[in-house]
């Protein structure tokens, strides 16, 4: 105990004459995400907040999604989607909700002239999740929505370790080891292990556990299951190497039995320059307002052969 205390001493000394560059603790009231209650979830959006993230301004609902206001009983006569999904389901880097695929879904189903329902397309993403958080997310909170169909939004980064979100995790969560003993040492250790793990491990289980907890939880509380598949930016597919987790999405969706859509294999098709504008211009990760527009017109298209 005696040498662990020398230790945090030296440490903080060190923070002080910026020899070790230490974050600032996270300023909660001012922030879009908040920690969860939900173990193993980590953070989580919080509900009805408006706040800046990384440069912008974002909205929250009630229920802490970025969509429309609506309530946790399901309306008479209307069919609910649930999205889940990380950034790209978010719409990160995106100022207005109006701009992600789920809003204009939405929009797009409920001014269908052949609709016999009426449309709800709750957005459950939320940035730098990974698949066990979007699983937890399924049986923690979309069950709760009575969804007619989860879309189960995928990217190639799904099997990553979750390093959590910014100055959320650099201090760590009331949860953790380090915050517990106030330790500013074993903070810093264990989100430099954090983000060491990320780094460098990748594990396709958690995938399977999260699409085996789709179908189980698909059959006890009747909605269907679609997966989509969003590629990174890719200039040629023959050297696209996020090409095998897309594979990867086809084997398992088909185990499971799930309709998968996949957009690398949409994209593929577009000319080189029209595919560039689907995707920010300084960002190869994050779909542009065109690309939104897009994944929103093949997911409508798709509803209408295949009617929820």
């Amino acid at each position: 105990m005696f040498s662990f205390l020398i230790a945090e001493g030296i440490f903080r000394v060190c923070i002080h004459f910026d020899i070790i560059r230490y974050p600032n603790q996270a300023v909660l009231s001012n922030m879009l995400h908040q920690y969860s209650k939900i173990k193993g979830l980590i953070y989580e959006l919080k509900p009805s907040s408006s706040a800046e993230y990384d440069g912008l301004w974002y909205k929250t609902n009630q229920h802490g999604m970025r969509s429309r206001e609506c309530s946790l009983i399901k309306p008479p006569g209307v069919k609910r989607i649930c999205v889940l999904g990380d950034s790209v389901a978010f719409g990160y880097r995106l100022p207005y909700m109006e701009q992600t695929f789920a809003y204009l879904l939405e929009d797009k189903l409920n001014s269908n002239k052949f609709k016999t329902s009426r449309y709800e397309v709750l957005n459950f993403g939320v940035t730098s999740y990974n698949a066990y958080q979007e699983e937890l997310t399924l049986k923690k909170k979309v069950i709760g929505f009575s969804a007619d169909l989860v879309l189960a939004g995928v990217t190639p980064n799904d099997d990553y370790y979750s390093e959590g979100d910014n100055a959320l995790c650099r201090e760590m969560s009331p949860f953790s080891l380090g915050s517990r003993l106030h330790s500013k040492l074993v903070s810093y250790l264990l989100n430099s292990l954090d983000l060491w793990l990320h780094h460098k491990h990748r594990n396709k289980d958690k995938i399977d556990h999260y699409f085996a907890q789709l179908a189980l939880l698909s059959k006890e509380k009747h909605f269907k299951v679609l997966i989509v598949a969003i590629p990174y930016y890719f200039d040629d597919l023959n050297t696209y190497v996020e090409k095998q987790m897309h594979d990867y999405y086809h084997v398992i969706s088909e185990k499971y039995g799930f309709n998968l859509i996949d957009f690398m294999e949409l994209f593929q098709g577009l000319d080189l320059r029209e595919r560039k504008t689907l995707f920010l211009s300084d960002d190869t990760y994050h779909l542009s307002p065109d690309g939104m527009k897009k994944v929103a017109e093949e997911l409508f298209e798709y509803f209408l052969v295949n009617p929820i």
